[in-house]
Order: C-alpha cells, then structure tokens, then sequence
C-alpha cells in the first residue's frame, strides 16, 4: 500500500545513473496519449501514477517468478518462498492499482474492459513462458528464428501489453493504441535481448550458461561450425558440474569468439532503432511525453553509425 502511495518519484530511480523504469515510462505514455487538456489535470495525474505503479509492480512480479523458474535461488532456504509469496501479493496489489484508477478519467465499463483484455494478454506472455521452459536446452534443436519468437513471446509481447493499455486508457484513438503496442514490443525485444547478454555475461549469478539456456547468444555460437562441437562439450560437462568455474570461463571464451555476444548486441540495437522509427510515426497522433525520448535515446543512431554497427 506504501507503495500506491507515493507519486511518480516511485519510478525515477534517480540514484542509479541511466536507469529506465517502465512504470515511468508507462505513465509517460498516457500523458502523451491523453493530450495537453487542463480538465481533470488531478484525476488525470492520479490515473497515470496508479496506472504506471500497476506496470512496476506487474513487471517486479514477472521478474521474481523469472528468477525462479530459471533456478536462480540455489541457495533456497526460504527465499523460494518468500519470491512465490511476495510475488502473489504484488500481483493482488497491481490489479488493486488498476481498478482504483478514478472514474470520472476512465469510465467503469471501460476500466473492466481494459483489465479483462490485459489479463488475457498476460495469459499469453505466460505462454510464451512456457514454451521458453520447455525447449530452453542447449540440447533441443533451437533455430535463431525460434529463439527470437520465443523473446518475443515474453518481454516483448508484456512491453506491448503495458503501453498498449496505457493508450487505451488515455484515447480512443486505435490506431495510436496499436502504434504504442508496436513500440513496446520493439523496445521489449531490445530489452529482453539484452537481459539475455547480461544473464549469460553473470554465470556466477545466474545460471543461463551453466543450464545451456538456449537464448541467442548460445543458440548463434553453437550454429558456428568451427566452434560449435568445442562449446556442445563444454556444456555437456556443465550438466554433471554447473559450477566449474574453468569450464564456465572456457564456454565464455568460446561464445565470445564466436561472435554470440556481439550479434545478440546488434540485434538488440535493431530492435531499438525499430522502436524509434515507430516514436516518428506516433508524433503524427500525438506529443510524446519526454521521458519516452528519453528510454529511445541509446537507440537513436545516424545511417553511418548504423553501417559500423552491422560490419
């Protein structure tokens, strides 16, 4: 409840330098959606930090439950518990979020409209989920098409998701709301490829390279035939001892070389640039909020920059 209660500072992360906040971003993109007008300036202001803490607090969900699934609590005790407690009570605090938003910016009946959309949308990132759960395996046969499907699937369809509601909330202009659901899934595609590198970047933390998760740094590295029968060893020896610690600096080396890191990096960036290009199109409906220019600016290159990028 704390947490409800507190305005938008709850998402400027000022203490860490660059950070971006989804809930600040969704927030910003239904001030850009709902225009400039001065009526219900409070209400209006309200809707947008209920609606942005229900984002944060949903994405925090998703982010424990992560940690979970992918094993990431070795050291259980009750910290499994507690992630699956706390979790469930986040996930009963954002739909309280939801719901409180005032009636006289959202009309009731179209509140229960967007909540009842939004859940089925999150029943499909659930999916996507766990279709990654079930052919996350360096040993299944992943192709780099399936893999991006499969990111797509989960950050970048609950990206879209989130700024798509905050649309819907704020205009009634459809073709505004499936520009913002475009743009957070870009940015989700960006996002979740680079929580990919970070994860496989952290073998001591995380356990994506010692579980051989088949995300497109391994997926890339294991199709380059002169590396790919050197690292299938290494992984397989990492199934019997995941915490090898000069086995996990081998298959590093390896995917480095083979140009896993880099390429997952790349693609991340095209994705960004995607997202920008749609914020051009958005302009044609709307003033985007500053804070969205903010999130694109990393992804904001010129057409030479571009050229070095894909050499």
């Amino acid at each position: 409840m704390h947490v409800l209660s507190r305005d938008q500072s709850l998402f400027a992360a000022e203490d860490v330098p660059g950070a971006r906040s989804i809930g600040e971003l969704t927030l910003a993109i239904f001030r850009s959606a709902s225009g400039q007008s001065p009526d219900h300036a409070a209400e209006r202001e309200l809707a947008a930090v209920l609606l942005g803490a229900a984002v944060h607090l949903l994405y925090l969900v998703s982010d424990v439950l992560d940690d979970v699934e992918d094993g990431d609590y070795t050291d259980a005790g009750l910290a499994m518990p507690l992630a699956l407690n706390a979790s469930t009570g986040l996930l009963f605090l954002a739909q309280h979020a939801l719901l409180s938003i005032p009636g006289t910016i959202v009309a009731a009946s179209r509140l229960a409209e967007a909540v009842c959309r939004f859940n089925l949308e999150l029943v499909r990132v659930c999916s996507g989920q766990h279709e990654d759960l079930q052919s996350s395996s360096f040993e299944d046969s992943m192709s780099e098409e399936r893999c991006l499907a499969v990111a797509e699937a989960k950050n970048s369809a609950m990206h879209g998701t989130f700024y798509a509601l905050a649309a819907t909330l704020a205009s009634d202009n459809q073709e505004l709301v499936k520009l913002f659901r475009a743009f957070g899934s870009k940015l989700g595609l960006a996002l979740q490829l680079q929580n990919d590198l970070h994860d496989i970047l952290s073998p001591q933390s995380k356990q994506d390279l010692a579980a051989g998760k088949a995300t497109l740094p391994l997926v890339y590295s294991l199709a380059q035939a002169e590396y790919a029968p050197q690292l299938q060893r290494l992984l397989q020896e990492l199934t019997e001892r995941p915490q090898a610690k000069e086995v996990l600096d081998q298959a590093m080396e390896l995917i480095w070389h083979a140009g896993g890191i880099h390429y997952t990096w790349v693609q991340s960036q095209l994705a960004g640039i995607e997202a920008c290009d749609i914020v051009k199109q958005i302009e044609r409906h709307c003033k985007p909020d500053a804070y969205v220019y903010r999130v694109i600016q990393l992804y904001q290159v010129q057409d030479e920059e571009l050229s070095g990028l894909l050499a």
